[in-house]
């Protein structure tokens, strides 16, 4: 719409003149009886014209072989797929969606506020969703000139694509994609776990339009944990004095040292004098240098407190833990793990309710735990520090984590559910024992996307190498081992397949009926007599499953807010 509405600003003044100027040539050379007037200017000027117009026209039958090559690639009308029948003329929700911000675009085109690049994509979700997979329109050179557009709304876009709505009906990572466009956005979904599906498309941070008719996947059998990927190592030493060397802290060249000239440069040079370097490009500002040496990282665990570095006084502990989890299996390492309590009660609250099940759980597994307080912690009178959360492995506090590291080592937090971090579930608790836990391990102050090598060096966490109990030093307060798991279908007790569960109507729990459909192991939330039969009932799954491992209590959840944060 916004290629057609340009190109006839452009072509109506220029088709005419091109049509009209013949004719008037022609008039005016009968007019002259056929003389000199026959006159080249007025026929080059005639091809001129001319020629614009079909420049001018050549963007409308593009326009109109867009539409034409969609149709054509999605190939004869049987092979396509059937539009729903509240709508021949929109083959789902997904277009009319596409249609519409195409209509929105060329409003803002008339408006002035809206980017090029705004209307191609409309017009390419549009092909999209007519089933054109393999036509693609870019948006390359156009794209510069959404800049001013960005650069409009550049704070709003900081939290664009930050969502994973998609995951509430059926998506995994890696089957939708998200596109912006100028100030909103929306999810591309292509895939459902991994399998190519008829592209669908969701508004925003609600994902509005995603259906949710993925069937989730059969329990996976019990997993051998992979170790974690190694980050790939990072350049050891900075080579140039025009590149940055904050990161190395070293240089390649002998006898030049990394100087700091401000927080957001460093360079290696050969000496360096306090000021401004009058001799710097204008483009440097003219910022003065510091000067400050920046020594080389270490590659080493080095708290600041050297009581870290040694064995603790504390008690080993040895204990279960569980972990509810989907079918993929990684280390518990930057992650919250649970007594069984702690873990029916995650399920109870944030899982079962939701059809599908929230995040695809499908698993609970079990890990036994020894744990060896760090001395500064156990000074204090505590095994245990803060229950500390983790998104994508990267520590979200609560308040500082590297202080709280610093201060007591990489401890193994805990909270009891009704208390801090989490006292909004004092009085909406009935599951008595329910204890999370955080268990420290590499680079937990960063994504683990974001990891590096040297990161893992610096802040190892807590976990202690293969074969080594605790000590209590600082970066050895924990080991675990993984003992096995059961399926979530085997707590609600159903047999066959979960989705062939949804689709016969069961339902493990209705939140706003207190009880389920198809089943009842989770009726009656609010009862601490059903809630503790249904902790027993996970334990002795566990127990016949793995009759090797012998019972062992659960200690007691030590943290003191007053006394851990008196430092």
């Amino acid at each position: 719409t916004v290629c057609q509405k340009r190109v006839h600003r452009i072509s109506d003044t220029q088709t005419v003149g091109a049509v009209v100027l013949p004719f008037f040539c022609s008039a005016t050379m009968l007019r002259s009886g056929g003389q000199p007037l026959r006159s080249r200017s007025c026929s080059t000027l005639s091809w001129m014209l001319l020629h614009g117009a079909v420049a001018a026209l050549l963007p409308l039958l593009l326009c109109d072989g867009l539409a034409a090559a969609a149709a054509a690639a999605a190939g004869p009308p049987a092979a396509r797929q059937p539009a729903p029948a509240a709508g021949e003329a929109l083959e789902d929700e997904a277009l009319e969606g596409a249609v519409q911000s195409d209509d929105l675009c060329v409003a803002d085109e008339d408006g002035g506020s809206a980017s090029p690049s705004c209307a191609l994509s409309a017009l390419q979700l549009r092909g999209r969703a007519l089933g054109d997979a393999a036509h693609e329109v870019t948006v390359a050179s156009e794209e510069s000139a959404a800049s001013d557009d960005i650069a409009e709304f550049g704070t709003n876009m900081t939290y664009f694509c930050k969502d994973t709505c998609w995951s509430e009906f059926g998506f995994i990572v890696g089957d939708c994609a998200c596109s912006v466009h100028s100030n909103w956005y929306m999810w591309i979904c292509k895939t459902r776990y991994g399998a190519p599906i008829k592209w669908e498309f969701g508004s925003s941070y609600r994902c509005t339009g995603l259906t949710k008719v993925a069937p989730t996947p059969a329990p996976a059998p019990p997993p051998v944990l992979a170790p974690v990927p190694a980050p790939a190592p990072g350049p050891e030493c900075t080579a140039s004095w025009s590149n940055d060397c904050r990161q190395t802290r070293k240089c390649c060249t002998a006898g030049y040292t990394c100087y700091e000239k401000s927080a957001d440069w460093a360079a290696c040079l050969p000496s360096c004098q306090v000021g401004i370097h009058w001799s710097e490009p204008a483009w440097s500002l003219h910022i003065p240098w510091s000067c400050r040496v920046l020594e080389e990282p270490k590659t080493y665990y080095d708290p600041a407190d050297k009581s870290l570095v040694k064995p603790s006084d504390a008690s080993l502990l040895t204990f279960y833990v569980y972990r509810v989890q989907d079918n993929e299996n990684y280390e518990p390492m930057n992650q919250n793990v649970a007594s069984l309590a702690g873990a029916m009660f995650y399920l109870h609250n944030e899982i079962v309710w939701h059809t599908p099940r929230r995040f695809k759980k499908s698993q609970v597994q079990k890990f036994k735990l020894k744990v060896r307080a760090p001395q500064p912690l156990w000074n204090k009178g505590m095994n245990f520090g803060v229950r500390v959360a983790f998104d994508r492995g990267m520590c979200t506090g609560p308040f500082s984590c590297q202080k709280d590291w610093d201060t007591y080592g990489y401890n193994v937090g805990c909270n009891n559910a009704r208390q801090f971090p989490t006292n909004q579930f004092n009085e909406d608790c009935y599951y008595e024992g329910a204890i999370w836990y955080s268990l420290p391990g590499p680079c937990p102050n960063m994504d683990f996307h974001e990891a590096t090598e040297l990161c893992d060096q610096q802040e190892p966490g807590g976990a202690c190498p293969p074969g080594v109990e605790p000590t209590g030093e600082g970066n050895c307060t924990f080991t675990y081992e993984y003992v096995g798991n059961v399926s979530i279908n085997e707590l609600s007790g159903i047999n066959g397949s979960y989705s062939d569960f949804i689709d016969s109507g069961g339902r493990e729990y209705i939140d706003d009926d207190d009880r389920g459909k198809g089943t009842s192991f989770w009726n009656d939330k609010h009862n601490t007599t059903a809630c503790a039969e249904r902790v027993a009932f996970a334990s002795n799954l566990f127990n016949s499953k793995y009759p090797e491992e012998l019972p062992l209590p659960t200690p007691e959840c030590d943290f003191e807010y007053e006394k851990f944060y008196a430092h």
